[in-house]
Order: structure tokens, then C-alpha cells, then sequence
């Protein structure tokens, strides 16, 4: 009857022309599937609102906190587990929640982005390397479903603390708090890392990446922060997740990547720091590789202590009591080993501990076709390593929004998380050794050579980027790349605007000389070289340069005459004389045949020196414009060594 006088109405409105609310309340537009969140709509489920300036704190939708972004470390001490925990146990407070989150972030682009810059300032060839090179690492990163190596990728932690938001009257005093807390978090992890607290910029760059995700490397996200509007709004782009059973489905820029979550039921009895360096993928076996990219949150939560103290009184109570009776120790053989743990942690509370409530899950990502492959691998190793997984089926959502950095401030009571998940009381001491801060180095340099870690982090070395000792050793048999690596390392140097030189044996770097317009020095009878010393004097130099370049000149005149034992001080002032004045009549034109000439005309006083200055001329006679060696001191090619690349081919001169 209704519907029937609806209908009418809307007759009636069409018959005068009149357009009526009743038009919009018949019209039920359907904006998506109900299995679509479109990211217009997503974004609302997103707690991120506004950033304070003054005190770098974000205030979310019922809650306060800050991230901190550290560099994965590459091992551990017991010390550094130690600095962990003390610092959830200092900053952490009833109702608070600490969130760690190590993401393998397929976005590369950003870091080769800024390797590229100097060699497209350099052009021509280091140019066209570097294009080469990121299209390498991209098709490598968008093939890696063929699961013949780990895809590149940057391995980033986010740390987050957030609470719940108080009285308007105690605002105040909770930001200074969480600033107080906050620089505290930062002084730990500067012991430990590298670690920066983030802008608004940053996450939202660093969230659209996990709510937005594609396989693209490229960093999407919008180019600056509006004061003027909600974070959440901000980290959201066109694009839409399909929220299904048993995952999701996102759908970015026309490609589907299926995504799933995973809660830890047990984790080992014993763990450390150290050994969560295994579970981004195995060293060594290659099936137990991960693949595609993924994340791993660790979540803690801080609970009413005197609660929890009162609960672990019954509890000890209780035990202590039933073992009194035989009859139920026997039938319970666990229990004394559960009142030794009770009576442990009671000590570790008067020492300071308090209670956690902790929850540990992974997400991933793949493709359709791969996806259930990805998922075997990562249950084989975390199963290798003591720990049990299961797919939170039904709340791959919910799962992706609380392992986002500070979501869980948003929950005002964690009973609604107890009741549908697995979650572990512990205490803060033990909350150190499942922090995911481990995984693989990160390089030197951002200009250094881009190299693959096992598990893909990508790499940036250079093997001068260091306080001291400038040596590198390669080693390999024979034609396995030694001299390609090297070549590479040639390369990265020179691109960056750097000299190079190369003493070379066996033409391994003639083609890559002549290929970058090097200086290419060789020795045999066709080499028409002028390594003449008087040439590497620069007569428009001051006079103490001139004096010293002489000096020099003199060093390797001694050595052309006496190669093979140390020059006496009183042959050393003959030639010093004779080089200085065959200079000063010749200039750079001088040759050794002056220095030659000039060494007879002198009078000893002794037959001693007179010997002596025998011997030198003997010496230098194979170096005149008469001797063995003219072919390499008197030809056409002068040697400046102007060029960046300058390679000396010493073949030749084994003899």
C-alpha cells in the first residue's frame, strides 16, 4: 500500500514537473558491490586526522601518538634485546600501545631515483647505464612470481606508540607526555640504528603504500601534506579493495594482487633478538624464500596491571594449593613448571616488568596464481622456527587496519580483539626479543653500486664510503666475473662524477677505456709513449710547486738509475744538481740525456764519487733518446693523466 501511494506521488511530482524528495528516496543507488570498499569510503575507516606542529604529535579519531621510522638492524647482542625491552617497560602505561611493523616495501624507485641523479648530470653512456639498470630491477621485481630470486625491495620498521585520548582538560599534559616519550624512543634507537620521527608526509607515503598497494616500484602517493584536511583523506588513492572470505583482493591500476593476514598461535619457548633475522626468508634454502612482499607486526598492549596482578595471585594461590595433592600432580605434570613461571614473573614485577597483552601477524601479498605457494613457503619456515600460523579468514580487513601504524590507540577496550584473536600475556621483558627490527643491510651510500640482498633488500656500496682502510679484495676462479664486477665498480665511481685509475694485467678493462674516451697506457714497441718525468712539471706553477715537482722529478730519475737498491744520499744530491739544472736550461723539455750530460761535466773531488757518478750515468743511459726504453720516453703520446679514466696495462712489463 505504501509503495503503491509512493508511486502515485512520484506521478504527480512528474506530471507538474516538480522534482521532490520522494525522487531520492526511491532512487537506491548502489555506489559499490557490498564486497568493494572503494577508497573514497575506505578512508573512513582510517583513524589519521591532524598533526600538532608544536608538539609533533598526531591526533587520530579517539587517540594520540607518534612513529618513529628506524633502519633494520643486521644483528644483535643481548644488549641490544636488553635496550628493547627497558624501553616498552619505560614508556609504556595502562591503555597504551606500542606497534611495530617491518614492511618489505616493494617501492624502490625512491632509492634508485636519487642514485640515477648524478649520472644523468654526467650523460651519454653512465645515463644510459643507469636507465638500464632500474628497468633491470623493475622487470626483476615485476617477474618475481618465476621464484628464480627474491625481488628487490626496501626492508623499512615503523615504530608507534598511541593512547587514548583523555579529558579536554588533560590534553596538555598527555602531549608533553608522549614528547618526553617519544624522545626517549628516539635516544634507544639511536644507540642502536639509524631512526627519524615522521611527518605527516611520511605516513602518509609510507600508509598509501600498504592501503594502496600495487607491484609498481614507483612511489604513488599525493606530492605534500594539506593542514587543511584529514590524513586519512590524504593517504587514500583511486582504487578499490575487494573483501572477500578467505583475503583481498586490491585493485590498483588495473592488476589484482591478492592479499592475506596470518596470526601466530605459539611462538618458540626460546627466542632472541638476533633470531628474527630468519623470518624474512631462509639464507640458504631457496624454498623457504618469501617471495612477494610482506609484512610483520608486532602489537602490544598494556592492560589493567592491577588487574593482572590480581589475577597472578589466584593463580599462584591455586597452583601451590593443587600440588599440595598427589594425586593431582600426577594428573597434571605441567603444574609445577607453571607455578615455577608464576613465581618468576611475580619476581619480575617487583623488579619492575609490567603486564603486556601481545599479538604477533603477518600480511602478504601475491598473485592470484602464486599466492597459495607464498603462503606453503611461509608456513614451512616460521613452522622450521618454532612458530604456528593461521589464516585470520574472515578478517583480513580488520587485520590490515590494526597492523597500521597507531591503530591500535583506537581500540578503548581490547576485549573486542581477545574475543576473535590470539593473544599472549607476557611481560615487558620478553617483549624485546619478538621486535621485528632485523633484516638485510642497506648499503653505505646512497651513490654506491645497487647490489641484491638474498631475501632483495636492495643495496647501495661503495667501497670508499669508509673512515679508513680503502682496500677491497675480490676474489674468484678464474672467468667468473671478477673483472665484470670490477668494471661495475669502475663504472658507479666515474658516474658519480669520481676519477679512476687502473693498473691492469691482461687488457681485462681496454675495451671500457676506450669505450669512456680513457687515457690507455701500454708498453711495447708500438706504444710511441713520452713518459719523460720533465713533462709532469707545470712551469706556470708557483715556485714552490715547481721545487717540489722537481723534488719529485729527482725521486724517479734515482729510481730509473738504481732500481734495484735504495739511492745513497750522496748520489741522490748528484742527480738532485744535475735535474734542477737541466731544468733550468731546458725546462719541460729536458730529457735524460741533459741530466746525463750535466752528471759528466761535474768534478769530484774523489775517486770514490767519480765511481759513483759513473754508475748513474750507466744507469740512465737505457732511458736517453739513444737507449732500450726511448720507444716509451720520447714518442708523440705525453702522459697528463687529465683523463678520469686512465688504465695502465702492465702486461708487458712482467719482464
Amino acid at each position: 500500500m505504501i509503495k503503491t501511494l509512493s508511486n502515485l506521488g512520484q506521478k504527480l511530482s512528474e506530471f507538474f514537473g516538480e522534482a521532490t524528495p520522494i525522487d531520492h528516496s526511491l532512487i537506491k543507488e548502489t555506489v559499490c558491490s557490498p564486497k568493494f570498499f572503494q577508497k573514497n569510503h575506505f578512508q573512513t575507516l582510517l583513524p589519521y586526522r591532524l598533526y600538532s606542529e608544536d608538539h609533533h604529535i598526531f591526533e587520530n579519531k579517539s587517540s594520540f601518538g607518534f612513529i618513529l621510522e628506524v633502519f633494520p638492524v643486521l644483528g644483535a647482542t643481548p644488549f641490544t634485546q636488553e635496550e628493547l625491552s627497558t624501553l616498552i617497560k619505560e614508556i609504556g602505561e595502562e591503555k597504551a600501545s606500542i606497534q611495530c611493523l617491518l614492511w618489505a616495501d616493494p617501492r624502490i624507485d625512491p632509492v634508485l631515483s636519487k642514485w640515477k641523479a648524478p649520472r644523468v648530470k654526467q650523460g651519454g653512456v653512465f645515463q644510459k647505464i643507469a636507465d638500464k639498470k632500474i628497468k633491470f630491477f623493475e622487470e626483476l621485481s615485476a617477474e618475481s612470481s618465476q621464484r628464480e630470486i627474491s625481488p628487490p625491495r626496501n626492508y623499512r620498521f615503523f615504530f608507534s606508540y598511541s593512547t587514548a585520548k583523555p579529558a579536554e582538560k588533560d590534553i596538555p599534559l598527555l602531549l608533553e607526555k608522549l614528547s618526553q616519550k617519544k624522545q626517549k624512543a628516539l635516544a634507544t634507537f639511536g644507540r642502536i640504528s639509524l631512526a627519524q620521527e615522521m611527518l605527516p608526509l611520511d605516513l602518509i607515503g609510507a600508509v598509501s603504500g600498504l592501503v594502496n598497494f600495487s607491484r609498481d616500484t614507483r612511489l604513488k602517493m599525493r606530492p605534500k601534506w594539506d593542514t587543511h584536511n584529514y590524513l586519512s583523506k590524504q593517504v587514500c588513492l583511486p582504487g578499490a579493495i575487494e573483501d572477500q572470505e578467505s583475503h583481498l583482493i586490491f585493485h590498483q591500476d588495473g592488476k589484482e594482487s591478492h592479499f592475506k593476514t596470518y596470526e601466530v598461535l605459539e611462538d618458540p619457548s626460546h627466542w632472541t633478538f638476533a633470531h628474527n633475522f630468519n623470518l624474512i626468508g631462509d639464507f640458504k634454502t631457496f624454498s623457504q624464500h618469501i617471495f612477494s612482499p610482506f609484512y610483520i607486526h608486532y602489537g602490544i598492549y598494556f592492560p589493567n596491571q592491577t588487574r593482572s596482578e590480581t589475577h597472578l595471585k589466584s593463580k599462584e594461590k591455586m597452583l601451590d594449593h593443587h600440588l599440595k595433592f598427589p594425586a593431582i600432580r600426577k594428573m597434571f605434570p605441567n603444574m609445577p613448571r607453571e607455578l615455577e613461571e608464576t613465581l618468576f614473573v611475580s619476581k619480575r614485577l617487583l623488579e619492575g616488568d609490567q603486564f603486556v597483552q601481545t599479538r604477533m601477524t603477518l600480511g602478504l601479498w601475491d598473485d592470484k596464481n602464486q599466492i597459495l605457494n607464498t603462503e606453503s613457503s611461509l608456513f614451512s619456515l616460521y613452522r622450521k622456527w618454532g612458530y604456528k600460523l593461521q589464516p585470520n579468514d574472515f578478517l583480513h580487513l580488520d587485520e590490515l587496519l590494526r597492523s597500521l601504524p597507531m591503530t591500535w590507540g583506537e581500540s578503548s577496550n581490547m576485549k573486542e580483539i581477545v574475543m576473535t584473536r590470539s593473544m599472549k600475556t607476557t611481560i615487558t621483558s620478553e617483549t624485546g626479543a619478538f621486535i621485528p627490527l632485523v633484516a638485510e643491510w642497506k648499503g653505505n651510500s646512497l651513490q654506491g653500486m645497487p647490489l641484491l640482498g638474498r631475501r632483495g633488500q636492495l643495496a647501495m656500496w661503495d667501497p670508499f664510503e669508509t673512515e679508513g682502510n680503502l682496500n677491497t679484495v675480490v676474489i674468484g676462479p678464474s672467468g667468473q666475473g671478477k673483472s665484470v664486477f670490477m668494471q661495475d665498480v669502475i663504472m658507479n665511481q666515474l658516474g658519480q662524477g669520481g676519477r679512476v685509475f687502473v693498473l691492469d694485467l691482461g687488457r681485462s678493462f681496454e675495451k671500457l677505456c676506450h669505450l669512456l674516451d680513457g687515457q690507455y697506457l701500454f708498453f711495447n714497441s708500438d706504444s710511441n709513449l713520452n713518459l719523460n718525468p720533465f713533462n709532469f712539471v707545470n712551469p706556470q706553477g708557483s715556485q714552490d710547486s715547481i721545487n717540489t715537482a722537481l723534488d719529485m722529478v729527482a725521486s724517479i730519475v734515482g729510481t730509473m738509475a738504481m732500481p734495484d737498491r735504495r739511492i745513497d744520499k750522496e748520489k741522490a744530491d748528484i742527480l738532485s744538481k744535475a735535474v734542477r739544472d737541466a731544468y733550468d736550461f731546458r725546462g719541460v723539455e729536458a730529457t735524460i740525456d741533459d741530466v746525463i750530460d750535466l752528471v759528466k761535466q761535474t768534478t769530484f773531488a774523489s775517486e770514490l764519487m767519480k765511481g759513483a757518478s759513473e754508475a748513474l750515468i750507466e744507469g740512465l743511459r737505457k732511458f736517453s733518446t739513444t737507449g732500450t726504453y726511448k720507444n716509451y720516453f720520447y714518442g708523440e703520446n705525453k702522459i697528463n693523466f687529465k683523463s678520469d679514466f686512465v688504465v695502465i696495462e702492465t702486461e708487458e712489463l712482467k719482464n
